[in-house]
């Protein structure tokens, strides 16, 4: 009996589904490969790509959300409690302004002002 063959979409959802960082096309396409997804595509990264950015304009039950040029992330219930890099609101990464119900990710503060200097 031979193994069923898994589909690049399926690997990705996988994969993203795993991590807590959002990942480019082509760390998704290595790890899809990895995973089993058989391609005979020359730019495999350029197939999840495009197959990624169809479901997600293809309307609300996507499994993957985009979160910068070539920046993906599973689409999961729990979306609104990360920032759109991918970095968890916990309390020790959560900066609320006084007098305001508006978060602001610590990490990506943190990066904002070191890039200032």
């Amino acid at each position: 009996m031979s193994a069923k063959k898994i589909s690049g979409l399926d690997a990705a959802a996988a994969f993203l589904a795993a991590c807590t960082n959002p990942k480019t096309a082509q760390e998704i396409a290595a790890a899809a490969i990895e995973r089993g997804w058989n391609t005979k595509g020359a730019t495999p990264s350029q197939t999840i790509y495009a197959a990624i950015t169809r479901e997600i304009k293809a309307g609300k039950d996507s499994r993957f959300r985009q979160v910068g040029p070539n920046q993906f992330a599973a689409a999961t219930a729990t979306a609104a409690d990360c920032c759109p890099h991918g970095h968890p609101f916990t309390p020790d990464n959560t900066y609320c302004r006084p007098g305001s119900r508006h978060r602001e990710c610590k990490t990506c503060k943190r990066a904002r002002e070191k890039a200032k200097r």
